[in-house]
């Protein structure tokens, strides 16, 4: 497997007040999203940067996900129609990474093209 993770960030330190361990939870969840449902040579770029809130951009370049998915991605218990048989999730990584980001009064967002990749936005 290949897959690569790149990670950037506009500034070394970037201060903001969040419980560190549920927003580890709620990007660990998007990032591993990610890595299962692609191929392996899927790439992901994790982008941080520091503008009148903090953004946090999650991008890969794999499959993508259909217009209609997205719509319900956050739902509990929602499972994709390109899940692999070998992935057997629980259906609540989207939706508990949801309820976290808005705990901190963040915004999450997510922008998907069929065969181009996914971008996942969010803001804090």
């Amino acid at each position: 497997a290949d897959k690569t993770i790149e990670f950037n960030a506009s500034q070394e330190n970037i201060l903001i007040n969040l419980d560190i361990i549920l927003m580890r939870r709620a990007i660990s969840n998007l990032i591993l999203n990610a890595l299962v449902h692609n191929d392996s040579n899927v790439k992901i770029v994790v982008h941080l940067e520091k503008k009148e809130r903090t953004h946090i951009t999650i991008k890969d370049n794999g499959k993508g996900i259909e217009k209609k998915e997205v719509d319900n991605i956050f739902d509990r218990y929602f499972r994709g129609t390109n899940t692999g048989t070998l992935h057997k999730g629980s259906g609540l990584g989207m939706a508990i990474a949801k309820d976290i980001i808005q705990k901190h009064d963040g915004e999450i967002v997510i922008n998907s093209t069929v065969g181009k990749g996914t971008s996942i936005n969010i803001v804090l």
